[in-house]
């Protein structure tokens, strides 16, 4: 069946297509879309680099803290280890099922 109409009916749809695309700015459009979608693929990547980089210099913070040979430094460790075991206390104490959900 393709034989009959030859090549020419596949080269006119492809034309016409051509045109209302052109027509429509379908082109455009897309290749603003891919832009965007990269530009905000690296504003995203980013704002993760800028909150992984925060968390790691708080991080260097809290382990420079803690090996400080200062004795404040001491004094802190001390109040952070009385808080968790404060918490682990308050937690010991809830009542808990076999499935590990509060009662």
């Amino acid at each position: 069946m393709w034989n009959r109409f030859g090549e020419a009916w596949q080269k006119r749809l492809a034309k016409e297509i051509h045109q209302q695309f052109k027509k429509q700015g379908i082109v455009d459009k897309f290749l603003e879309g891919i832009d965007q979608y990269w530009q905000e693929t690296a504003t995203a990547f980013e704002k993760g680099a800028d909150a992984v980089e925060a968390k790691c210099k708080e991080s260097l913070k809290h382990l420079h803290e803690i090996t400080s040979p200062d004795t404040q430094s001491k004094e802190r460790i001390e109040e952070i280890i009385i808080n968790l075991e404060k918490l682990r206390v308050f937690f010991a104490n809830i009542p808990w099922d076999t499935q590990g959900e509060c009662l």
